[in-house]
């Protein structure tokens, strides 16, 4: 049921959120090299409602989230008459960090 005593005027801390991205790539006629390297760092917002209630209790923070990106590719095309032909090699890599911050204080 619905209790208007229960309600109540709450603000959200803002997600923080950092961006790192470099991109390396190279080309010729028959040759393509490709490198590439992403960091995002990102602090989730709480799970629960009610947990940013204002009501004089410190705020818990939020959980953080660390992904870390690694892609490179080389490539050779070759081209003979009228058929064009080629190779690809690619690599990647992707490692996650999750943080609940569970018990920390604000």
């Amino acid at each position: 049921p619905y209790t208007p005593e229960d309600d109540y005027v709450g603000k959200r801390r803002d997600n923080t959120f950092e961006n790192a991205d470099v991109l390396l790539k190279w080309e010729d006629e028959h040759w393509r090299l490709k490198g590439a390297w992403v960091r995002r760092n990102r602090d989730l917002p709480l799970a629960a409602p009610a947990m940013d209630r204002q009501d004089g209790s410190p705020q818990k923070p939020g959980a953080i989230l660390d992904t870390e990106k690694y892609e490179f590719a080389v490539e050779r095309r070759q081209r003979a008459g009228d058929v064009e032909w080629g190779w690809s090699a690619n690599y990647k890599s992707q490692t996650k960090d999750y943080n609940s911050r569970r018990g920390e204080s604000p």
